[in-house]
Order: structure tokens, then sequence, then C-alpha cells
């Protein structure tokens, strides 16, 4: 059938029992070809088809025994017992909403979802769970009948279901039953459609959001200020910005800082660097709402306001929340980058997260890093013993051209030689390419202990350094 795969055709029960011998005999076999370490690792690491290593569980046989009545070709057989194994192996076979109400290929009408209600009985989850399944699965040809139950159910609980799973097939044929049911006499019908409207009209939604967002229960307006975010409609940012810069009289109010909390997700999703102002006027009036809420929003938005707020934060050591959530700040092109890398390379952080998340910003900032950011990041070498953070730090010198010092790679094996520092496979293979330079010593001993390693990934990283390394001492010395 191709690749692994394969199909014997036969009749009777001499058939089935000696396809389950020789499975018995396959199983019995195949463990031959693996060592004493393959066995308890529960197989090997090898190359993919792309190129990375991965790691191949011990190999079995597994058989899938299908009546061929009514198959018309070989192929037809073969999918049928294709579609079995999948079973057998406890794979989710390839299915529809649309093919389950239709019973084939065909677009399922209202018609066809009401016989299903007739015949089955289902209770109310059982219902919304199969309607939302349509949408999780994008089922298009489901549109029409989720059109359908949107406007002639009775149950809200279901209209609401029809709504959000129409957001999610994200059909222009949808819109006006959406926007129709931005009207429903139901709150959750209401904020199912705000939700869906975005993901339907995309950019075309916001005039209809800006009504939902003086809709007249907090739950609606909460979904419309986070679509008009995602909308990218020209007016939402005046409508955003007047909602974050609302008299703070209700500030204590759930209400308030629930739709506070809803505007500053719109914000970040509309990704309007002019707003940036008026978000960080909420750090300092601190209006009720969280800081890591506000930090989310500016650090997405980012730009030299957002660059001053940071250093503010670090001088006054409320800095906790920027650290944790730094993968979100975008550094290129900005001013008094190198100010930020002082400060934050100047914080005492407890927590290995937290440097690591330090670590991954220092490495997304372009260019060479100074002498004193190198200094510090190379002093990292000594101080560092959590794996993770190793293998972050050796990726942020390679980013940032950091050269290492003479002694780094000795210390390096000296530790783990001593078990005060565990690499993983990419810190080992990053220190390898140190290596590979010739620049720096690695033992003998230690490069031989690689070729050896439980692991391929890491074999063949030594291997290359070692191809490398003698390439170098074959060069004529320069003259």
């Amino acid at each position: 059938m191709g690749g692994d795969d394969f199909v014997a055709v036969g009749e009777g029960a001499d058939f089935k029992e000696s396809v389950k011998r020789a499975t018995r005999i396959f199983n019995g076999r195949a463990g031959g070809f693996y060592s004493g370490k393959d066995h308890a690792a529960g197989g090997i690491e090898a190359l993919d088809r792309s190129g990375e290593f991965r790691f191949y569980p011990v190999m079995d046989l597994t058989v899938s025994v299908v009546d061929g009545a009514g198959c018309r070709s070989v192929e037809e057989l073969a999918c049928r017992a294709g579609l079995e194994k999948k079973r057998l192996k406890g794979e989710l076979l390839p299915d529809t909403v649309a093919s389950f109400l239709s019973g084939g290929d065909g677009i399922p009408q209202y018609q066809d979802f009401s016989e299903w209600l007739h015949n089955s009985e289902p209770d109310t989850l059982q219902i919304k769970a199969l309607i939302e399944s349509a949408g999780i699965l994008g089922d298009t040809k489901m549109t029409t009948c989720l059109i359908e139950i949107l406007n002639r159910q009775k149950d809200h609980r279901i209209r609401k279901s029809a709504a959000r799973a129409l957001g999610n097939v994200a059909g222009q044929d949808s819109a006006e039953a959406l926007k129709n049911a931005l009207k429903d006499s139901n709150v959750h019908v209401r904020t199912a459609a705000t939700t869906a409207l975005p993901f339907v009209l995309g950019v075309e939604a916001g005039a209809f959001l800006k009504d939902a967002v003086n809709d007249r229960n907090t739950w609606v307006r909460r979904a419309a200020l986070r679509g008009l975010g995602i909308s990218g409609w020209q007016g939402a940012a005046g409508i955003l910005k007047s909602e974050i810069e609302k008299s703070g009289e209700e500030k204590y109010w759930l209400n308030r800082r629930q739709e506070l909390t809803a505007a500053l997700e719109g914000v970040a999703f509309l990704g309007d660097p002019l707003l940036a102002d008026a978000v960080a006027n909420i750090l300092r009036n601190n209006p009720g709402v969280k800081k890591e809420i506000v930090w989310k929003t500016l650090l997405t938005l980012g730009g030299q306001i957002c660059v001053d707020e940071m250093l503010n934060a670090v001088e006054s050591g409320d800095c906790f929340d920027v650290i944790r959530q730094l993968d979100r700040f975008d550094p290129q092109g900005l001013k008094s980058v190198e100010k930020l890398e002082s400060a934050f390379t100047g914080l005492n952080l407890r927590r290995s997260s937290d440097r690591i998340q330090m670590l991954k910003y220092l490495g997304r900032i372009p260019g060479k890093a100074s002498g004193e950011i190198s200094k510090w990041l190379l002093d990292r070498i000594e101080k560092t013993d959590d794996p993770h953070e190793f293998e972050v730090l050796l990726e942020t010198l390679k980013s940032r051209e950091v050269t290492p010092r003479g002694y780094d790679l000795a210390r390096i094996v000296e530790r783990t030689a001593g078990n005060k520092l565990k690499l993983t496979r990419k810190g080992i293979v990053s220190m390898l390419r140190w290596a590979s330079t010739g620049k720096y010593a690695l033992s003998k001993a230690y490069l031989e202990k690689l070729l050896r390693h439980d692991s391929r990934e890491i074999r063949n990283a030594a291997a290359r350094t070692v191809i490398s390394l003698s390439r170098k001492q074959a060069e004529p010395p320069e003259k």
C-alpha cells in the first residue's frame, strides 16, 4: 500500500489464524533489532523526513481485519483497512458534523437536524456539543443548517451554540443571521453573536459592534469592546480610548473593572501605538484593574512610552509583571534599549522562569552585545545551574555574537562532570558548536564520552566536531 503499510487478501478461518500467527512472529522477532538501552528507553532516536530528530517507539505490528464485501477496488479495500487500523490504535477518524447529519457528502438541512433530534432524543448538552463541534472543525457545509438553528430554535442555549459555531466557521453567509442575533432577547445569544461577528465580517463588523458597546448587559458590552479591537475598524481606536479614559468614580465596581479589562484586550488586539499613552495613564492612576492586564496591553503596543514605563517600573522595584511578559515586547528600532538592558541585568531575579524571560528578551535585541552585557552574559555561565536556563543562555550568547572566553568550555565540562550542571541536549549541541571552531579547549575524554552518548543527536554533533577539529589540525600553519 506504500510506506510500511501492507494488505493481505484471503478468506476463511485459516486465513485469519495465519494473520494472527504472523503478527505474533513479527512482534517476537522485531525486538532483536534493538539494543538493551533501546529497550530500556522504549525506542530509538532517528532523523525524520524533515531532518529533525524524533523518538520512535519499539516497532510492533498492528493488523486490522475487515470484510471486503462491497469493495470495488483494491484501493477501496485498503482505505477500509486503514480506517480500521486507526480505530484499533485509538486514533480519531476524519469526520464532519455535516456528513453525520446528511448521512454522506451532502449539505445538511434543518430537517436533517430535526430528524436527529427526533430519532436520537439527545439531551441539551449533546445537542450543544454537536453544534459547537461543527464550528471547531470549520465545517462550512453546516452553515445553512446553523443559521436555521439560530433563527428557529426556542432554547437560548442551543441558539447560543449556533452563534458560536458560525463565528468559528467564519463564513460571510452567516453575517445577516448574526446581525439579527445582536437584538436577541437572551443576553447569552447576544454575547455569542457579538463575539462571532468580527470573525465573520472583519472590519465591517465595527459599525455594528459600536452599537453593542451600549448594550444594556455588561457581558455584551465586554464582547463588543474586545471585538472592536479584533475587527480593526478605523473607528475602534476612538471608542476604546474613550472607554479606558472614563471617569474613575465607579472604578471599584466589578462590571467597570471587567469592562476596562475587555477594553484593554481590545486595544491589544487593535495594536494602535497611539493608544499607549492612555494605557500608561491607567498604570499611574490604578483604577482597580490588575496591573498584569495593563502591562500585557502596553508591552504589546510597545514604543517609546512603553520603554519609559518599563524603566520607571524597574527603578521603583515593581517590575515583575513586566519581566514575566517580556515575550510580548518588540525591541526592534527603539531608542533607550541599552538603558533597558542595563536596568534588567542589574535585577536580582530569584525565579528561574523570570531569568529565562529576560535572557530571551536580551537575545531578541538586534546587533552585537556591548562589552558590559557580554561580560554579564558570560558571567552567567558560572551562576546558572538550571538546565533549561543554561540552554537559553547559550542561545542568547550566540544571537548577540558574544565570543566565549578561553576557559568557559573547560568550566562547563568541569561543572557537568561534578554534577553541578546538567545540560539539555540542545545545550550540549550548542557547546559542541563552540568547540568545533577550534578556538576553545574541550577535553578529549569528554568528547569521547559524547561520541558514545545515548542521544543520537549528540553523537552526530560530537562526530561533526571531531571532523571539524581534525580539518583545522590538518591545515598548514599561517605564515
